[in-house]
């Protein structure tokens, strides 16, 4: 459980970028799909 409680505040930080990466790799690939099925 240390090596958690360590690890959480570095594992927020990544996971805010990731989640801005996330959404724009969402909104991309939903806009793809929807040129190629519409």
């Amino acid at each position: 459980m240390r090596i958690f409680t360590f690890m959480r505040p570095l594992y927020t930080k990544i996971s805010d970028i990731n989640t801005n990466r996330g959404v724009v790799l969402v909104l991309r690939t939903s806009f793809l799909i929807s040129i190629r099925w519409f």
